[in-house]
């Protein structure tokens, strides 16, 4: 599948009501999140790509990989901005669809788990190539900045029921899923 396949219909973030609606323009994130600290604090690979007959998702498997300890060593009433990074399937596993419908199905609901926690999504869109670093290292699809209001926050919502609900299409559409938790070091554009 060539990535133009996605690009054609990518939102900036998934959480309209079909997934063939036209691709809006992606803007640039707003001004005060642009000093946003990349440099990792901690990264998970989130596991993706589960059995496609996976009716029911057990909570733990869905942070399997969860760096619990790393999130809980960031200072505990600071905000933390989640760095997310997608591959996505080119079909859902469920047989649903691509990857990229159950990513929109997945999304459909945690918006709400991130919001009910005090979060949100500060900017998303697709990934359309590598220009600075090595080629290889830029096969993304989409990527979204998720502030949280602390990193409690995000570990409550990683642990949910709820969560692990939503998983299930998360896992059908991601080939894999990189979250890694920043620090903003700068509040206003240098320059």
């Amino acid at each position: 599948m060539q990535w133009q396949k996605f690009s054609q219909k990518t939102p900036v973030f998934p959480i309209g009501s079909s997934s063939s609606a036209p691709r809006p323009t992606i803007r640039n994130p707003p001004p005060n999140r642009l000093g946003i600290d990349a440099s990792i604090i901690s990264a998970s690979l989130v596991p993706c790509g589960w059995p496609a007959n996976a009716n029911v998702y057990d909570a733990a498997m869905a942070i399997e990989q969860l760096h619990v300890s790393a999130v809980e060593a960031l200072a505990r009433d600071e905000p933390v901005m989640m760095l997310n990074l997608m591959r996505f399937n080119e079909q859902s596993l469920d047989g649903d669809g691509t990857g990229w419908d159950a990513y929109v199905r997945y999304s459909k609901l945690a918006v709400r788990l991130i919001k009910e926690r005090g979060g949100q999504i500060t900017w998303a869109g697709s990934i359309d190539g590598v220009t600075l670093g090595p080629e290889s290292e830029g096969d993304w699809h989409y990527a979204a900045l998720v502030f949280y209001p602390t990193p409690g926050a995000f570990l409550d919502m990683m642990h949910s029921d709820d969560y692990a609900r939503a998983n299930v299409h998360r896992t059908n559409g991601c080939a894999e899923h990189l979250i890694m938790a920043t620090r903003e070091t700068v509040s206003n554009p240098i320059g």
